[in-house]
């Protein structure tokens, strides 16, 4: 799938996961990707991101709108070594 998605000054995605390897790009403003331990990182424009199974949420602490373009690509699910596999997920707020 392709899309873009415009997320607005102050505004924040669930923390969620996909089923799915993402590759996304900033295309204008800045926003904050941060995974459920804690870790934040700016992504500003010009940068890009590339997600696969960490759950994660997008946060626009700027004071514009951030238009992101992503591209996901179906994937197979992720099995971790004692033998279980990871669901897609959305946490809610």
């Amino acid at each position: 799938m392709f899309c873009t998605t415009d997320i607005p000054p102050g505004a924040s995605s669930p923390m969620h996961r996909t089923l799915s390897l993402d590759y996304g790009a900033v295309i204008s403003g800045e926003i904050v990707l941060r995974l459920d331990g804690g870790e934040e990182k700016v992504v500003r424009a010009g940068e890009f991101m590339v997600q696969r199974g960490m759950n994660h949420e997008w946060i626009n602490r700027s004071e514009s709108v951030c238009r992101i373009v992503c591209v996901m690509v179906g994937a197979e699910k992720i099995v971790l070594r004692d033998g279980r596999g990871l669901e897609e997920t959305v946490f809610k707020k």
